[in-house]
């Protein structure tokens, strides 16, 4: 039986729309198919930790696959939700001295920077001596520590006066103790002052150093926040060779 001239023209209209319809799915197929490859490239770029630096570039923390670092996680988590508590920082007192809470902001922001600065190194120095995807982890404690201390800073009592007085002491025998303030560590040595215990000293961040100690061959030094009055602390100093 032969079709009639008009059906054979709609049969083939019906099988081009169903062809084209069937492209179109199959479109749609490809197109959710392709998807998660995209969406994987997005998840990837989501899945960092991104921290402002000092200089107002962006440091990338990996927070997921074979570069990820927990305590490296934990620093940037942990700095970003400083940055969220900082915008309200401090806030208002009205029995405090307004130049106290501005240098806390300023010990608190130093260690903040801080501890990006060490992450940061703690990458770098990481991917030159281990290869990519690693970290130095004495960095990265340093930058956790850092971190904990701009933490500290926030959500301390402040003191009445912006002098307080310091004391501090050592566990080595007939130790010198001097002190610098922390941004000028390492610049000079005539940066170093001689300490006398319940000195006055503003509040802010120090490095402590012990010297010419019985026994001791070489100087340790340690960073001391002075902020409560009085900043009482003992300088435990590592015996050399000890476990």
């Amino acid at each position: 039986m032969t079709s009639s001239p008009g059906i054979v023209p709609l049969l083939q209209k019906r099988r081009g729309a169903r062809l084209v319809h069937f492209f179109t799915i199959a479109g749609i197929i490809i197109s959710v198919g392709g998807r998660p490859f995209t969406s994987a490239g997005a998840d990837k770029q989501e899945k960092q930790l991104k921290v402002s630096k000092p200089d107002g570039t962006e440091l990338r923390v990996p927070a997921t696959g074979p570069s990820s670092n927990e305590d490296a996680k934990q620093v940037a988590t942990e700095v970003q939700d400083f940055d969220r508590q900082i915008r309200s920082f401090p806030k208002r007192r009205h029995s405090v001295d307004p130049k106290v809470l501005a240098a806390m902001r300023e010990i608190a922001l130093e260690s903040r920077n801080d501890a990006v600065q060490q992450l940061d190194l703690a990458q770098q120095v990481g991917q030159m001596t281990s290869g990519s995807g690693t970290w130095d982890s004495q960095l990265v404690q340093v930058a956790k520590r850092s971190i904990g201390r701009g933490m500290q800073v926030l959500n301390a009592s402040p003191p009445e006066s912006l002098f307080v007085e310091a004391k501090i002491s050592t566990s080595v025998s007939n130790a010198t103790l001097r002190y610098c303030r922390g941004a000028e560590h390492g610049k000079t040595t005539s940066s170093w002052k001689s300490y006398n215990p319940g000195t006055k000293l503003e509040i802010g961040l120090y490095w402590f150093r012990v010297e010419a100690g019985q026994g001791q061959s070489e100087a340790y030094e340690e960073q001391v926040l002075v902020l409560n009055d009085p900043t009482i602390l003992h300088i435990s100093v590592p015996i050399r060779g000890s476990p």
